[in-house]
């Protein structure tokens, strides 16, 4: 026998996974196993709002399940903001990207006439994450800028997401600005 032969033929190690279907299977074991962070005040309520030169505007849920702001003048910045977590941190994933919520549609209203958020867009999106085609989602980081071309003057906003994590509730985080 000619061990130098041998151990070309047969690894004495186990070969290196950093990805896919075995180690995210491995992963989830040991987050259930690990469970929840003992005592941090965990919520659903991802609290979105629009932060409207300054002023936080809440939603309105509209039939459709989306939410609807409406904004009386033309806006200088609009950002949708959230509560946002860190589902690696929180023992929830391992996703170690900061999210808020992610949206599937954003569409602006003024009477008929409607401009959408390209969200499949390449262009960076100042506080999003990529698009996800598999999802047809595109993840904020919780406080996303909106392009100013979407707003002319008077008009409706229109958010419908597509999913949301879990997020820490901190003392005083319901308080209303604005």
């Amino acid at each position: 026998a000619n061990p130098a032969w041998e151990s070309a033929v047969r690894p004495s190690y186990a070969p290196v996974e950093t990805g896919g279907a075995t180690v995210d299977a491995a992963w989830v074991r040991i987050l259930v196993r690990s469970g929840a962070r003992p005592g941090v005040p965990m919520t659903d309520d991802p609290d979105v709002h629009l932060l409207v030169d300054g002023q936080r505007i809440d939603p309105v849920r509209q039939p459709n399940g989306a939410l609807g702001f409406r904004l009386r003048q033309r806006p200088d910045t609009v950002r949708l903001v959230s509560r946002s977590g860190v589902p690696a941190e929180l023992g929830l994933s391992r996703d170690t990207r900061a999210l808020g919520v992610a949206v599937r549609d954003l569409a602006v209203w003024r009477g008929a006439r409607v401009r959408v958020l390209e969200l499949d867009s390449p262009a960076p999106l100042d506080g999003f994450h990529a698009f996800e085609p598999d999802d047809g989602i595109r993840w904020t980081d919780g406080d996303a800028l909106l392009p100013g071309d979407l707003f002319e003057g008077p008009c409706e906003v229109e958010v419908r997401l597509g999913g949301r994590t879990r997020y820490i509730e901190l003392p005083g985080d319901r308080l209303r600005l604005g």
